[in-house]
Protein backbone atom coordinates (compact mmCIF):
# COMPACT_ATOMS: atom_id res chain seq x y z
CA UNK A 1 0.00 0.00 0.00
CA UNK A 2 1.59 3.08 -1.12
CA UNK A 3 2.17 5.75 1.66
CA UNK A 4 0.42 9.17 2.44
CA UNK A 5 1.97 11.67 0.05
CA UNK A 6 1.53 14.12 2.90
CA UNK A 7 3.32 12.48 5.64
CA UNK A 8 6.23 11.77 3.15
CA UNK A 9 6.55 15.79 2.61
CA UNK A 10 6.52 16.09 6.43
CA UNK A 11 8.97 13.65 6.88
CA UNK A 12 11.40 15.35 4.64
CA UNK A 13 10.64 19.09 5.74
CA UNK A 14 11.22 17.88 9.76
CA UNK A 15 14.56 16.07 7.96
CA UNK A 16 15.44 19.34 6.50
CA UNK A 17 15.11 21.26 9.59
CA UNK A 18 16.67 18.73 11.44
CA UNK A 19 20.03 19.12 9.41
CA UNK A 20 19.79 23.04 8.49
CA UNK A 21 17.73 24.25 11.60
CA UNK A 22 15.74 26.23 8.41
CA UNK A 23 13.48 25.14 5.31
CA UNK A 24 12.42 26.90 2.60
CA UNK A 25 8.68 27.11 1.98
CA UNK A 26 6.63 29.08 -0.82
CA UNK A 27 6.57 33.05 0.83
CA UNK A 28 2.39 34.23 0.71
CA UNK A 29 3.13 37.70 -1.86
CA UNK A 30 1.68 39.43 -4.55
CA UNK A 31 4.20 37.83 -7.17
CA UNK A 32 3.12 34.50 -6.53
CA UNK A 33 -0.33 34.88 -7.21
CA UNK A 34 -1.33 34.36 -10.73
CA UNK A 35 -4.83 34.97 -12.23
CA UNK A 36 -5.97 32.48 -14.76
CA UNK A 37 -8.69 33.00 -17.69
CA UNK A 38 -11.70 33.05 -14.86
CA UNK A 39 -9.68 36.13 -12.86
CA UNK A 40 -9.34 33.85 -10.22
CA UNK A 41 -6.20 34.07 -8.06
CA UNK A 42 -4.15 30.64 -8.08
CA UNK A 43 -0.44 30.21 -7.21
CA UNK A 44 2.27 30.37 -9.99
CA UNK A 45 4.01 27.21 -11.45
CA UNK A 46 7.54 28.33 -9.76
CA UNK A 47 6.73 29.96 -6.85
CA UNK A 48 9.07 32.79 -4.97
CA UNK A 49 10.38 30.56 -1.86
CA UNK A 50 11.74 32.15 1.48
CA UNK A 51 14.38 31.27 3.98
CA UNK A 52 12.12 30.57 7.30
CA UNK A 53 13.95 32.06 10.27
CA UNK A 54 14.90 30.17 13.46
CA UNK A 55 11.52 31.37 15.88
CA UNK A 56 9.30 30.99 12.99
CA UNK A 57 11.00 27.37 12.26
CA UNK A 58 9.97 26.07 16.01
CA UNK A 59 6.61 26.90 15.31
CA UNK A 60 6.40 25.53 12.01
CA UNK A 61 7.86 22.26 13.03
CA UNK A 62 5.17 21.93 16.25
CA UNK A 63 2.34 22.06 13.49
CA UNK A 64 4.44 19.71 11.28
CA UNK A 65 4.37 17.49 13.91
CA UNK A 66 0.87 17.43 14.90
CA UNK A 67 -0.59 17.25 11.26
CA UNK A 68 1.85 14.21 10.79
CA UNK A 69 -0.09 12.63 14.42
CA UNK A 70 -3.21 13.53 12.48
CA UNK A 71 -2.53 11.58 9.04
CA UNK A 72 -0.76 8.93 10.80
CA UNK A 73 -3.44 8.08 13.13
CA UNK A 74 -6.38 8.88 10.60
CA UNK A 75 -7.78 11.01 12.74
CA UNK A 76 -8.93 15.05 12.92
CA UNK A 77 -8.49 18.43 15.20
CA UNK A 78 -9.23 22.08 14.61
CA UNK A 79 -6.92 24.90 14.88
CA UNK A 80 -7.77 26.08 18.18
CA UNK A 81 -6.87 21.94 19.38
CA UNK A 82 -3.31 22.42 17.64
CA UNK A 83 -2.72 26.05 19.43
CA UNK A 84 -3.78 24.45 22.64
CA UNK A 85 -0.72 21.71 22.14
CA UNK A 86 1.69 24.30 23.37
CA UNK A 87 0.51 27.78 23.91
CA UNK A 88 3.28 28.86 25.29
CA UNK A 89 4.86 28.39 22.10
CA UNK A 90 2.90 29.95 19.72
CA UNK A 91 1.77 32.93 22.06
CA UNK A 92 -1.01 33.17 19.43
CA UNK A 93 -3.89 31.52 17.51
CA UNK A 94 -2.31 33.44 14.19
CA UNK A 95 0.95 31.57 14.59
CA UNK A 96 -0.72 28.30 14.35
CA UNK A 97 -2.88 29.79 11.74
CA UNK A 98 -0.31 31.15 9.27
CA UNK A 99 1.58 27.95 9.57
CA UNK A 100 -1.28 25.77 8.57
CA UNK A 101 -1.54 28.26 5.51
CA UNK A 102 2.13 28.22 4.85
CA UNK A 103 1.98 24.35 4.77
CA UNK A 104 -0.58 23.81 2.68
CA UNK A 105 0.55 25.99 0.15
CA UNK A 106 3.90 24.66 -0.13
CA UNK A 107 2.14 21.60 -0.55
CA UNK A 108 -0.61 22.99 -3.03
CA UNK A 109 -3.26 21.19 -0.96
CA UNK A 110 -6.27 22.28 0.35
CA UNK A 111 -5.96 22.47 4.37
CA UNK A 112 -8.53 20.05 5.04
CA UNK A 113 -6.20 17.42 3.57
CA UNK A 114 -3.93 18.08 6.32
CA UNK A 115 -6.83 17.05 8.47
CA UNK A 116 -7.20 20.27 10.11
CA UNK A 117 -10.89 21.66 10.60
CA UNK A 118 -11.27 25.12 10.03
CA UNK A 119 -14.04 26.91 12.40
CA UNK A 120 -17.49 27.30 10.18
CA UNK A 121 -19.02 30.18 10.86
CA UNK A 122 -21.67 30.40 7.41
CA UNK A 123 -25.71 30.21 7.62
CA UNK A 124 -27.32 29.65 5.28
CA UNK A 125 -31.85 30.02 4.86
CA UNK A 126 -33.81 28.65 1.89
CA UNK A 127 -36.09 25.94 0.80
CA UNK A 128 -34.26 23.10 -0.31
CA UNK A 129 -32.04 20.06 0.79
CA UNK A 130 -28.74 18.77 0.50
CA UNK A 131 -26.58 16.06 0.81
CA UNK A 132 -23.20 16.29 2.30
CA UNK A 133 -20.25 13.64 1.80
CA UNK A 134 -21.07 11.46 4.37
CA UNK A 135 -24.77 10.87 2.83
CA UNK A 136 -26.66 13.26 5.47
CA UNK A 137 -29.95 15.18 3.99
CA UNK A 138 -30.09 18.69 5.14
CA UNK A 139 -33.11 20.03 5.02
CA UNK A 140 -32.50 23.74 5.41
CA UNK A 141 -36.30 24.91 4.62
CA UNK A 142 -36.88 23.02 8.06
CA UNK A 143 -35.41 25.83 10.33
CA UNK A 144 -36.96 28.73 9.69
CA UNK A 145 -33.87 30.38 11.08
CA UNK A 146 -31.30 29.31 8.99
CA UNK A 147 -28.82 26.22 9.36
CA UNK A 148 -24.88 26.27 9.73
CA UNK A 149 -22.81 25.72 7.24
CA UNK A 150 -20.42 22.73 8.02
CA UNK A 151 -17.43 21.17 7.48
CA UNK A 152 -18.81 18.22 5.84
CA UNK A 153 -19.47 19.61 2.23
CA UNK A 154 -22.33 19.25 -0.09
CA UNK A 155 -22.26 16.80 -2.79
CA UNK A 156 -25.41 17.32 -4.60
CA UNK A 157 -28.72 19.90 -3.86
CA UNK A 158 -32.21 19.71 -4.07
CA UNK A 159 -33.87 23.18 -5.40
CA UNK A 160 -36.32 23.55 -8.10
CA UNK A 161 -38.32 25.95 -6.58
CA UNK A 162 -35.00 28.35 -6.51
CA UNK A 163 -35.30 31.41 -8.57
CA UNK A 164 -31.79 33.28 -7.13
CA UNK A 165 -29.06 32.90 -4.25
CA UNK A 166 -27.83 36.22 -2.74
CA UNK A 167 -24.72 36.08 -0.90
CA UNK A 168 -24.90 38.73 1.97
CA UNK A 169 -22.06 40.04 4.03
CA UNK A 170 -23.54 40.33 7.60
CA UNK A 171 -25.31 38.62 9.89
CA UNK A 172 -27.35 41.11 10.99
CA UNK A 173 -29.01 41.70 7.19
CA UNK A 174 -29.73 37.95 6.84
CA UNK A 175 -31.87 38.32 10.38
CA UNK A 176 -33.77 40.89 9.07
CA UNK A 177 -34.32 38.67 5.73
CA UNK A 178 -35.34 36.14 8.33
CA UNK A 179 -38.05 37.65 10.31
CA UNK A 180 -39.65 39.42 6.94
CA UNK A 181 -39.99 35.64 5.55
CA UNK A 182 -38.29 37.26 2.25
CA UNK A 183 -36.47 33.64 1.46
CA UNK A 184 -39.96 32.14 1.02
CA UNK A 185 -41.29 35.19 -0.49
CA UNK A 186 -39.08 35.62 -3.35
CA UNK A 187 -37.83 32.09 -3.40
CA UNK A 188 -34.32 32.70 -2.74
CA UNK A 189 -31.47 31.21 -0.76
CA UNK A 190 -29.96 33.67 1.51
CA UNK A 191 -26.18 32.88 2.56
CA UNK A 192 -23.70 35.08 4.86
CA UNK A 193 -20.23 34.34 5.97
CA UNK A 194 -20.46 36.84 8.35
CA UNK A 195 -18.09 39.22 7.46
CA UNK A 196 -14.90 37.94 5.88
CA UNK A 197 -16.16 34.38 5.10
CA UNK A 198 -14.30 30.88 6.18
CA UNK A 199 -13.39 28.48 3.91
CA UNK A 200 -16.31 26.13 4.23
CA UNK A 201 -19.25 29.44 3.43
CA UNK A 202 -16.83 30.17 0.43
CA UNK A 203 -16.82 26.21 -0.77
CA UNK A 204 -20.25 25.71 0.13
CA UNK A 205 -21.13 28.58 -1.99
CA UNK A 206 -19.04 27.69 -4.74
CA UNK A 207 -20.29 24.36 -4.64
CA UNK A 208 -23.91 25.35 -5.07
CA UNK A 209 -23.14 27.22 -8.04
CA UNK A 210 -21.79 24.63 -9.78
CA UNK A 211 -25.11 22.56 -9.50
CA UNK A 212 -27.22 25.35 -9.60
CA UNK A 213 -25.27 28.85 -11.89
CA UNK A 214 -26.31 27.66 -15.15
CA UNK A 215 -29.91 28.16 -14.39
CA UNK A 216 -30.31 30.96 -11.64
CA UNK A 217 -28.28 34.21 -10.67
CA UNK A 218 -26.23 34.58 -8.36
CA UNK A 219 -25.62 37.63 -6.51
CA UNK A 220 -23.59 39.92 -3.27
CA UNK A 221 -25.01 42.29 -1.17
CA UNK A 222 -22.72 44.13 1.13
CA UNK A 223 -22.37 47.37 3.14
CA UNK A 224 -20.74 49.98 0.89
CA UNK A 225 -17.32 50.36 1.94
CA UNK A 226 -14.54 49.45 0.87
CA UNK A 227 -14.43 46.18 3.29
CA UNK A 228 -17.72 45.26 1.82
CA UNK A 229 -16.16 45.45 -1.76
CA UNK A 230 -13.03 43.19 -0.31
CA UNK A 231 -14.79 41.09 0.72
CA UNK A 232 -16.96 40.60 -2.54
CA UNK A 233 -13.99 40.14 -4.56
CA UNK A 234 -12.72 37.31 -1.65
CA UNK A 235 -16.15 35.20 -3.18
CA UNK A 236 -15.75 36.38 -6.89
CA UNK A 237 -11.71 36.00 -6.85
CA UNK A 238 -10.37 34.53 -4.06
CA UNK A 239 -7.64 35.88 -1.33
CA UNK A 240 -4.39 35.86 -1.49
CA UNK A 241 -3.52 33.56 1.63
CA UNK A 242 -5.10 30.98 -0.21
CA UNK A 243 -3.77 30.88 -3.90
CA UNK A 244 -3.30 27.46 -3.51
CA UNK A 245 -7.36 26.51 -3.06
CA UNK A 246 -9.02 29.34 -4.88
CA UNK A 247 -10.48 27.27 -8.10
CA UNK A 248 -11.78 25.20 -5.36
CA UNK A 249 -13.59 28.46 -3.39
CA UNK A 250 -14.28 31.18 -5.83
CA UNK A 251 -17.24 31.84 -8.08
CA UNK A 252 -16.31 34.32 -10.82
CA UNK A 253 -19.35 35.26 -11.76
CA UNK A 254 -21.13 36.59 -8.74
CA UNK A 255 -22.88 39.81 -9.78
CA UNK A 256 -22.82 42.76 -7.00
CA UNK A 257 -25.69 44.60 -6.28
CA UNK A 258 -25.13 47.01 -3.88
CA UNK A 259 -25.49 48.05 -1.29
CA UNK A 260 -23.98 51.14 -2.98
CA UNK A 261 -23.66 55.11 -2.34
CA UNK A 262 -25.80 55.86 -5.72
CA UNK A 263 -28.69 53.94 -4.29
CA UNK A 264 -28.93 57.00 -1.30
CA UNK A 265 -30.44 59.09 -4.21
CA UNK A 266 -32.10 56.00 -6.42
CA UNK A 267 -34.01 55.00 -3.35
CA UNK A 268 -34.71 58.59 -1.58
CA UNK A 269 -32.21 58.04 1.45
CA UNK A 270 -31.22 61.03 3.73
CA UNK A 271 -28.03 61.88 3.33
CA UNK A 272 -27.70 61.44 7.34
CA UNK A 273 -27.43 57.64 6.88
CA UNK A 274 -23.92 57.91 5.65
CA UNK A 275 -20.41 57.66 8.00
CA UNK A 276 -17.24 59.26 7.08
CA UNK A 277 -14.67 57.00 5.89
CA UNK A 278 -11.60 56.05 8.15
CA UNK A 279 -7.97 56.13 7.37
CA UNK A 280 -8.03 52.71 7.25
CA UNK A 281 -11.40 52.40 5.37
CA UNK A 282 -9.04 54.69 2.22
CA UNK A 283 -6.25 52.21 2.74
CA UNK A 284 -8.02 49.31 2.03
CA UNK A 285 -9.76 51.13 -1.21
CA UNK A 286 -6.38 52.09 -2.07
CA UNK A 287 -5.31 47.96 -1.92
CA UNK A 288 -8.02 46.79 -4.15
CA UNK A 289 -7.42 49.09 -6.78
CA UNK A 290 -4.21 47.46 -7.27
CA UNK A 291 -5.49 43.94 -6.54
CA UNK A 292 -3.94 41.53 -9.11
CA UNK A 293 -6.92 40.58 -10.90
CA UNK A 294 -9.98 43.16 -9.99
CA UNK A 295 -9.15 45.31 -12.53
CA UNK A 296 -9.59 42.22 -15.49
CA UNK A 297 -12.41 41.11 -14.25
CA UNK A 298 -14.50 43.85 -12.40
CA UNK A 299 -13.36 46.50 -13.74
CA UNK A 300 -17.20 48.05 -12.84
CA UNK A 301 -16.13 47.85 -9.46
CA UNK A 302 -13.42 50.48 -9.97
CA UNK A 303 -15.71 53.77 -9.77
CA UNK A 304 -17.58 52.46 -6.67
CA UNK A 305 -14.00 51.55 -5.22
CA UNK A 306 -12.48 55.17 -6.22
CA UNK A 307 -16.26 56.62 -4.84
CA UNK A 308 -14.63 55.76 -1.42
CA UNK A 309 -11.54 57.76 -1.72
CA UNK A 310 -13.27 60.71 -3.58
CA UNK A 311 -16.18 61.22 -1.53
CA UNK A 312 -14.99 60.07 1.90
CA UNK A 313 -17.85 58.47 2.82
CA UNK A 314 -19.25 55.18 3.15
CA UNK A 315 -22.73 53.41 5.06
CA UNK A 316 -24.23 50.21 6.25
CA UNK A 317 -26.30 48.59 4.24
CA UNK A 318 -28.47 49.34 7.44
CA UNK A 319 -28.98 52.82 6.24
CA UNK A 320 -32.34 51.03 4.09
CA UNK A 321 -33.66 51.02 7.45
CA UNK A 322 -34.87 54.59 7.30
CA UNK A 323 -37.21 54.04 5.18
CA UNK A 324 -39.01 51.33 6.98
CA UNK A 325 -37.40 48.37 9.01
CA UNK A 326 -38.63 45.64 6.13
CA UNK A 327 -37.71 48.07 3.48
CA UNK A 328 -34.71 45.59 2.35
CA UNK A 329 -37.33 43.29 1.88
CA UNK A 330 -40.61 44.69 0.45
CA UNK A 331 -38.77 46.91 -1.70
CA UNK A 332 -35.15 47.25 -2.10
CA UNK A 333 -34.21 43.14 -2.89
CA UNK A 334 -37.58 43.14 -5.21
CA UNK A 335 -36.17 45.88 -7.35
CA UNK A 336 -32.47 45.03 -7.46
CA UNK A 337 -33.17 41.04 -8.02
CA UNK A 338 -35.90 42.00 -10.30
CA UNK A 339 -38.63 39.35 -8.31
CA UNK A 340 -41.61 39.84 -7.60
CA UNK A 341 -43.20 38.16 -4.96
CA UNK A 342 -45.49 34.94 -4.25
CA UNK A 343 -48.36 35.16 -2.79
Amino acid sequence: MPRDPIVVRIEQLIVALLEQNTVKIVKRCARNAAVNEEGVMTLVEEPVMEKVQLKRCSHLAKVLEQVYMLKVNETHASKRDIYYMDTELFGGQKTVNDALDDIARSFRVQRGVLNVNTTCKGLVVGNFKYKTSSGCIVDVSSSRRGVSIGVDEPVSFFCDTVRAVVVVEKDATLMRLIDDDAARRLRCIFITGKGYPCIATRRFVHLLHKHLGHTIPFHLLTDADPHGMHIAATYCLGSLNLTHENIHLAVPSLSWIGFSLSDFTEFSLPVSGSLPCTPHDISKAEFLLAHPSLSQTKPSWFPVIRSFIVKRVKAEIQALQCRGLSFISDTYLPQKLGLSFDS
